[in-house]
């Protein structure tokens, strides 16, 4: 007889989906939520932002920035000032 402990967490679930899923092959910045992809949400919304601290971002679905290029850009590029190296190495480093 199974019980709770014996069935996959939601977690779990969606990390199989992901493995398997066409959509997520390759790198491609989305974001996988209950068994789904996450909603993209605008981050400048008054009421994403009310239930983003009521609930946690996470509950609701992936932040706008989180996805963007430009953000992404700025981030390699202070990885690679803070650690002294390029921002090229750094991208072969976490492949």
């Amino acid at each position: 007889m199974l019980d709770d402990t014996d069935l996959p967490t939601r977690e779990e679930t969606t990390n199989s989906l992901v493995t398997g899923a066409a959509e997520f092959s390759a790198p491609t910045g989305l974001y996988a939520q209950d068994c789904d992809l996450a909603p993209l949400l605008d981050h400048t919304d008054p009421a994403i932002i009310a239930a983003a601290r009521r609930f946690g971002p996470a509950a609701l679905g992936v932040m706008d920035y989180a996805t963007s290029p430009d953000t992404a850009e700025r981030l390699w590029t202070l990885s690679a000032q803070l650690t002294r190296t390029s921002p090229c190495a750094l991208r072969v480093m976490v492949r």
